[in-house]
C-alpha cells in the first residue's frame, strides 16, 4: 500500500522535468559593462589599468630652459650685506621656499610693514589665480597668480624689503627675484627676462626689480607672483593695491569682511619713474651681430698703375700727372718715370746729374 503513493510521486517528478526541458529558452541580454569613467572622476583613475582610455596629456617641464641668465653682477655695499647674511645663494632660496623667513633677514629689510602689497606690473592683465586651476596638471596647486604683459614691461617691488635672491638657479622659475619684507613676508617674481637688482639690495615699494619675460616653464610672457606668509604660499589677490578692476573688487570685499587691511590709494611713489636700462651683454652682442656690414673697400690699384697722383716730397718739382696706361702714347710708354726730380740735383744748362 505504501509503494503506490511513492511510485506516483516519482512519476510526477519525471513528467515535470521532461516538460521543463521542452520549454523554449529566451536569450538573456549581456550584462552592462561597469561605468569606470564615473569612478575615475572620483580620483580612482590610478586603480584602473585600461588600454582603451587615452592618457591625460601632461606638460613636460624638462623641455623648458631657465635661461638665458640675465642678472646683475653683485658689487658694493649690497654684495657685502648679502655675504654677511648668506643671501643670493640657492640655499637661501630653498630656505625661503620651505620654511618661515629667518628673523635676521626680516630685521635687515628695514621697511614699512603695512600689510598691503602693490600690483607689481603696470597695466598687467590677470591670467590665472591661486589654487587648483591648472589645465595640464590639475592635481598640482598653483601657488601664485600669473600677470600677462609684453616682454620688457617693468616689474615693481610689491613692498619695501631686501633682495634675498636674484638669479635663475631655481628650476622652472627662470630669472627669479625673492624679496624679504620686514613683517616676515616673502614675495616671489618669476619668469623675468632680466633682473635689475642684486642680492642684499634694499628696495622700496614701486621700485623696478626686473622686466617681464618668458624664461623657465612659461608658455607666454608673464610674471608669476607669489606671496608667502609663515613659510607657506597664500592667495595674494585680496592684498593688492591697484591692478585690474576685478582685483580691486576682491580686495574691497575682503577688507569689508575684516580679513585684510583696507586698500591704500596709489601715489606717485608707487610708480617710480626710473631711467632706461643700458643694454646687457647678450643684447649688445645681438645688436652687433644684427648691425649692417660695412661696405667693402675698393680694390687696391695695381702697383705703378694708379691714376691718383702721389704728393711730391717737399723741396721737389713734381712732374706732370701720370695718365693711365690706356691713355699713354706708345712713345711715352717706353719712358719709365722713377720719381720726382729734386731741386738740388737740377742745373740750369743741362739734364739732372
Amino acid at each position: 500500500m505504501l509503494r503506490l503513493p511513492l511510485l506516483a510521486a516519482v512519476a510526477g517528478l519525471l513528467v515535470a522535468g521532461v516538460a521543463r526541458a521542452e520549454d523554449p529558452v529566451e536569450p538573456t541580454a549581456p550584462a552592462a559593462a561597469p561605468d569606470l569613467t564615473a569612478e575615475a572622476g572620483d580620483g580612482d583613475a590610478a586603480d584602473h589599468d585600461l588600454e582603451d582610455v587615452a592618457p591625460r596629456h601632461r606638460f613636460d617641464p624638462s623641455r623648458c630652459s631657465d635661461g638665458p641668465r640675465r642678472v646683475p653682477v653683485p658689487r658694493g655695499a649690497s654684495k657685502l650685506r648679502a655675504e654677511a647674511l648668506g643671501l643670493g645663494t640657492r640655499e637661501a632660496a630653498s630656505t625661503l621656499l620651505h620654511q618661515p623667513v629667518p628673523a635676521a633677514w626680516a630685521s635687515a629689510a628695514r621697511g614699512r610693514p603695512t600689510g598691503r602689497i602693490l600690483w607689481p606690473v603696470d597695466e598687467g592683465r590677470w591670467v590665472r589665480g591661486f589654487g587648483y586651476v591648472r589645465t595640464t596638471d590639475p592635481d598640482r596647486i598653483h601657488r601664485g597668480v600669473d600677470i600677462a604683459a609684453p616682454v620688457g614691461t617693468p616689474i615693481r617691488a610689491a613692498a619695501d624689503g631686501i633682495v634675498a635672491y636674484s638669479d635663475n638657479g631655481v628650476r622652472g622659475y627662470g630669472n627669479l627675484v625673492l624679496i624679504v619684507h620686514a613683517n616676515g613676508w616673502m614675495t616671489l617674481y618669476g619668469h623675468a627676462s632680466r633682473t635689475t637688482v642684486q642680492p642684499g639690495y634694499r628696495v622700496r615699494r614701486g621700485e623696478r626689480i626686473g622686466l617681464v619675460g618668458q624664461t623657465g616653464i612659461a608658455r607666454g610672457p608673464h610674471l608669476h607672483f607669489e606671496l608667502w606668509q609663515a613659510g607657506r604660499a597664500v592667495d595674494p589677490a585680496a592684498y593688492f593695491d591697484g591692478g585690474p578692476r576685478y582685483v580691486q573688487r576682491l580686495a574691497e570685499r575682503a577688507a569689508a569682511r575684516g580679513l585684510v587691511p583696507p586698500p591704500r590709494p596709489l601715489t606717485a611713489q608707487d610708480r617710480i619713474v626710473e631711467p632706461p636700462l643700458p643694454p646687457d651683454a647678450p643684447s649688445a652682442r645681438a645688436a652687433r651681430s644684427t648691425a649692417p656690414a660695412a661696405p667693402p673697400e675698393p680694390a687696391r690699384a695695381q702697383r705703378g698703375r694708379s691714376s691718383t697722383p702721389r704728393s711730391a716730397p717737399s723741396g721737389s718739382t713734381p712732374l706732370a700727372t701720370i695718365a693711365p696706361r690706356s691713355s699713354m702714347s706708345r712713345a711715352s710708354r717706353s719712358v719709365r718715370v722713377v720719381g720726382p726730380i729734386r731741386a738740388s740735383s737740377r742745373t740750369s744748362d743741362g739734364p739732372p746729374s
